[in-house]
């Protein structure tokens, strides 16, 4: 095996895997804070 096929075989599946942990997290983040938002403008009158 050379360094080529380690890349392809070992380190993009476990860089596209990471990837897509962080966008996942953010995407949670990002819910977390529209809730928020959304449940303040509820109890203020806002909506």
């Amino acid at each position: 095996m050379n360094e080529a096929d380690t890349k392809v075989e070992h380190i993009d599946p476990a860089l596209k895997a990471a990837g897509g942990l962080v966008h996942r997290s953010h995407k949670l983040a990002a819910l977390s804070e529209l809730k928020k938002s959304m449940l303040h403008q509820a109890f203020s009158g806002q909506l």
